[in-house]
């Protein structure tokens, strides 16, 4: 009989959670390779975000997380700086130990961090390749993405893609708003070429830790 892992998370945004379900439950399922016996995860579950700064919001989550049966609780928010420091030190810090705090058994307390540099589209450009075939394009449109986590504006990036080679189209070609890409990337993006982004590679371990918490890894 296999372990199984139940997964949830809240996000900032409602683009981030279409794009991050893909990949929590993906970089889950990685993780639960290098475990000892077969692990199951099952889909992730999304708790609504619900307070008025981003503390209450993981305290509420938390326990709605125990509700609902999470053993892994993912809390995301976006750098929307070059550093992690200011977005682990204001808001992930004080909210896990906000969580810790309160010595309460019916909240889910073993949490992690998702904390994109800048924001969570520079995880996008991350696989450049996936995004031209999302958008239909071939190799010759220019790399505006070598480094992505040096973008303070990803989503600006990606936005101009979009723009400038739509632009030399036909009009009877459908046009592709961001909008559409954020479930499919999120579903198909390379790991691999992923794991070249430290913010990501910083929440892969603290999903590991998650798993040693639970006794699935070594």
């Amino acid at each position: 009989m296999s372990n199984v892992i139940i997964g949830g998370f809240i996000c900032e945004g409602a683009t981030d959670t279409r794009f991050l379900s893909g990949i929590i439950k993906r970089t889950f399922e990685n993780v639960a390779f290098l475990c000892k016996g077969e692990i199951e995860v099952f889909d992730i579950y999304h708790i609504q975000p619900n307070g008025d700064n981003f503390m209450e919001k993981v305290k509420n989550a938390a326990n709605e997380a125990y509700k609902s049966g999470v053993m892994v609780l993912c809390i995301h928010c976006d750098a929307d700086d070059i550093s992690d420091k200011v977005a682990f030190e204001n808001k992930i810090k004080p909210s896990i130990d906000a969580v810790n705090g309160l010595n309460d058994d019916k909240l889910c307390n073993n949490l992690v961090p998702i904390v994109p540099i800048y924001m969570t589209e520079a995880w996008m450009l991350a696989d450049y390749d996936l995004l031209l075939d999302e958008l239909s394009l071939d190799e010759s449109v220019k790399n505006r993405s070598k480094r992505p986590e040096l973008f303070s504006n990803p989503k600006y990036e990606i936005e101009e893609i979009i723009r400038q080679t739509f632009s030399q189209f036909s009009a009877r070609r459908r046009h592709i708003d961001i909008a559409q890409l954020y479930l499919p990337m999120g579903l198909k993006v390379d790991l691999e070429k992923l794991s070249a982004q430290p913010s990501y590679v910083k929440f892969k371990n603290h999903v590991k830790e998650a798993f040693r918490i639970l006794n699935y890894l070594e």
